[in-house]
C-alpha cells in the first residue's frame, strides 16, 4: 500500500511532531502563512503550534529533581516558566530571583543542559503536560472511533 501523507485519520499523530504535525496544525500553519505574508518560515510556525510535550520532553527531557539553589542560580539563572526565553522580563528579572539555598526544581535535559524552576512553576508545567497527555488520549480514542466507524477492525 502506498503511503499517503494526507490520509487522515490513518496518519494523524497522537502527539504532533515536526515530521507529522497532523491536520489541525497543518491547517493552522497554512492560515498563519497567509496572515504573516510569508515573513515567517513554515517550520517556525509549525514548531510554534506543537504541544509542549513534543517540543521539550520528547527525546530531550531526562528528569526533574529537588535541589538547593546555588550561587549560579542566584546570580545568572532565570526560571524558564516565569520568564520564557526571548521576553523582555527575562532581562529585568528583579523579582522572583532564586536565592542560594532555596529549594528549587532542577529540570535536566543532558549532562550540561538544564533549567532551574520554582517549585510552583514546576507544578504548573507538569499540570500542562498532564493536560497534553489527556488530549493525546482523547485524540487516540477519537481516531479509533473514526476507524471503527469506517469498518476497520481494531485489535
Amino acid at each position: 500500500m502506498k503511503y499517503n501523507r494526507n490520509e487522515y485519520p490513518i496518519n494523524e499523530p497522537i502527539f504532533p511532531n515536526l515530521e507529522n504535525c497532523g491536520l489541525d496544525i497543518e491547517e493552522a500553519v497554512q492560515r498563519d502563512v497567509v496572515t504573516n505574508h510569508g515573513n515567517t518560515s513554515a517550520f517556525t510556525l509549525k514548531r510554534n503550534h506543537l504541544p509542549m510535550i513534543t517540543k521539550e520532553w520528547t527525546n530531550k527531557w531526562m528528569y526533574m529533581m529537588f535541589q538547593y539553589a546555588t550561587d549560579v542560580d542566584a546570580n545568572k539563572r532565570v526560571c524558564q516558566e516565569c520568564y520564557p526565553p526571548g521576553t523582555d522580563e527575562q532581562l529585568i528579572r528583579n523579582e522572583d530571583r532564586f536565592t542560594k539555598g532555596q529549594v528549587v526544581i532542577r529540570e535536566q535535559f543532558s549532562l550540561q543542559d538544564f533549567n532551574t524552576l520554582h517549585i510552583a512553576c514546576a507544578i504548573n508545567k507538569l499540570a500542562r503536560i498532564r493536560n497534553e497527555v489527556d488530549e493525546g488520549l482523547n485524540r487516540f480514542s477519537k481516531i479509533v472511533s473514526e476507524l471503527q466507524h469506517k469498518g476497520i477492525e481494531i485489535r
